[in-house]
Parts: C-alpha cells; sequence; structure tokens
C-alpha cells in the first residue's frame, strides 16, 4: 500500500493541500508520514509473534475509551 501511495503522491498532497488549506511542503509532508506508518504498520505486522502490548485507558464518556500507549522504555 505504501508504494501505491507513493505512485500518487503528489496528487494525494494536492488533494490534502486544496481540502484541508495546508500548504503543498505540509501536505507532502503528511503523505511522506502515511507512507511510512504503512510500511512500519506491515513491518510490524510481520515480526510481532502474539505480544500483547498494554496500553492506558483513558476514560473520557461511557461511550468512548481512548487509548494512549504506555512508554515501555520507562
Amino acid at each position: 500500500m505504501a508504494d501505491q501511495l507513493a505512485g500518487e503522491a503528489e496528487a494525494f498532497a494536492e488533494t490534502i493541500s486544496n481540502e484541508m488549506g495546508k500548504t503543498i511542503r505540509e501536505a507532502r509532508n503528511e503523505v511522506r508520514r502515511a507512507q511510512n506508518t504503512l510500511r512500519l504498520s506491515g513491518d510490524a505486522a510481520v515480526t510481532l509473534h502474539g505480544e500483547i502490548i498494554p496500553c492506558a485507558i483513558v476514560a473520557v464518556a461511557p461511550d468512548k475509551q481512548p487509548t494512549s500507549p504506555i512508554n515501555r522504555s520507562a
């Protein structure tokens, strides 16, 4: 998916810039970050072997429970 995104990176950047009002430079950076996220996620899917990564639950509303990762290096 990251490679497909890279192939259309400029078109995505232009769309982000037009729709969100970001500069083209900001939009290009956002597309690059998305590519990196996809690559890292794909790599993680291959290397994780059933590990459970704990995270803190922060209650905001009864129907919503956003999570934030716990710093494992601490």
